[in-house]
């Protein structure tokens, strides 16, 4: 979407949307691990955890290519 931040809960929604088997059962923490150290870890923004588009989209173009972070554990 067009928003600078997007609500966590929403994260993890559309990540769902996009690949039931790998993100459905995600909860915060799942999407918080895989986010630490990148510099798109969720942050609070009017007291609701969001996350920011520009950090998630630059964390992409400046992770590793070795696979994806869902991978990781």
């Amino acid at each position: 979407g067009d928003a600078s931040r997007v609500l966590t809960q929403d994260v993890l929604k559309r990540l769902a949307v996009l690949d039931a088997d790998a993100y459905g059962a995600w909860s915060f923490i799942d999407l918080k691990r895989v986010l630490d150290g990148t510099g798109a870890e969720p942050y609070k923004s009017d007291g609701r955890m969001v996350v920011g588009a520009e950090r998630v989209s630059r964390a992409l173009t400046n992770r590793d290519t070795e696979g994806s972070a869902s991978a990781a554990e």
